[in-house]
């Protein structure tokens, strides 16, 4: 198979970057999986099985940031998304442990595919003008990357810009959402 599964394009973005840079990850997820899922047996279940957890870490660093910036911007539906963000992470434990037991590779690829196309690409289009709209004049969106340019570094380093953007930004979410939870101001 040398066609890709999903082909990234500019249709798929929502205009924020870190969301288009994890859809993009996620994108790749799926992807690679579809590559090389070809195969029966215990390597076969085992790519599954990591696929899934891979999938379901990849998620759950989407939801976190997805929020992050939905606090920050003071959108008002996130108690909404947090409740479907909760049953996701749930539905997304549920099919790792079907693929500890049960899921194909072909079952696994079917479930990424929908997901993709109900919640990242469809699913992000509700609150990205409100995101888009709120950070345009603070310049959040377009955050400075290191010197060294994006096409210079590895996937790997890539990777590691984004967990480290994404964890950074989930730890601000965590610190204001403490704030405001503070007796002090109750």
């Amino acid at each position: 198979m040398n066609s890709l599964f999903i082909v990234w394009s500019d249709s798929h973005k929502s205009g924020v970057p870190i969301l288009d840079e994890q859809s993009r990850c996620i994108a790749s997820i799926i992807n690679s999986f579809a590559y090389l899922h070809t195969g029966s047996g215990t390597e076969a279940a085992l790519l599954t099985v990591t696929t899934a957890e891979m999938f379901y870490h990849t998620a759950g660093l989407n939801f976190f940031t997805l929020e992050q910036l939905m606090f920050e911007s003071g959108y008002p539906h996130l108690e909404k998304y947090e409740k479907l963000h909760n049953k996701l992470r749930q539905a997304l434990k549920q099919v790792v442990r079907k693929c500890r037991t049960e899921w194909s590779a072909a079952q696994l690829l079917r479930f990424m595919h929908a997901y993709w196309s109900e919640f990242i690409i469809a699913g992000e289009r509700p609150y990205t003008t409100h995101l888009r709209a709120h950070y345009e004049n603070a310049c959040l969106l377009e955050r400075k990357e290191p010197q060294k340019s994006k096409e210079t570094l590895l996937p790997e380093e890539q990777f590691a810009l984004l967990l480290e953007k994404t964890l950074d930004a989930h730890r601000d979410y965590r610190q204001k959402q403490r704030l405001f939870e503070s007796p002090a101001l109750m």
